[in-house]
């Protein structure tokens, strides 16, 4: 993950998310600042910041 991505929490885990895509966190946050490759801050709409393993995260914006 990098600085700027836009993500959502997928609270069981990248392995469960691939099937059962439904069952997700809907606000989408952005990373605010990267720790190490498996550790992030993510900045949510509510103006909390919290730092996330990446394993409960996934991208919006694969794309870019």
């Amino acid at each position: 993950m990098q600085v700027g991505d836009l993500v959502f929490e997928i609270p069981l885990g990248k392995d469960w998310f691939e099937n059962n895509p439904w069952m997700r966190n809907s606000e989408i946050g952005i990373v605010a600042d990267v720790i190490d490759e498996d550790l992030v801050w993510v900045l949510w709409p509510d103006g909390t910041l919290i730092q996330t393993e990446c394993q409960f995260l996934e991208r919006c914006n694969e794309s870019r």
